[in-house]
């Protein structure tokens, strides 16, 4: 059988858990970075600018958390279903996940 990953998942190592998870450290470190430089310039406009921006920050991690919540639940059950060839409740998972 060919392999379609050059992580082997059977072996629980450090190593393996970095190579999965160096990207999303990355892309979180790079997100940190940018919103730093985003207050720094708009820091030069005000405290009023800086707590708008603070405040509407917060709403947006508050929809990313729940757009995380909704996908994680949808892997799952379509995970389930593709591994179970249930092709009915794959494809109603699929299209609740579309509605929302």
């Amino acid at each position: 059988m060919e392999r379609l990953s050059f992580i082997d998942l059977e072996e629980r190592t450090y190593k393996n858990i970095w190579l999965i998870s160096w990207p999303v450290m990355l892309s979180f470190l790079t997100y940190t970075l940018l919103t730093t430089a985003d207050m720094f310039w708009i820091g030069k406009l005000g405290p009023a600018k800086v707590a708008a921006v603070a405040v509407s920050g917060s709403i947006y991690w508050v929809l990313v958390s729940f757009e995380g919540l909704i996908s994680s639940g949808t892997v799952a059950i379509v995970s389930r279903a593709a591994g179970a060839d249930d092709k009915e409740l794959l494809s109603r998972g699929w299209m609740e996940f579309s509605v929302i």
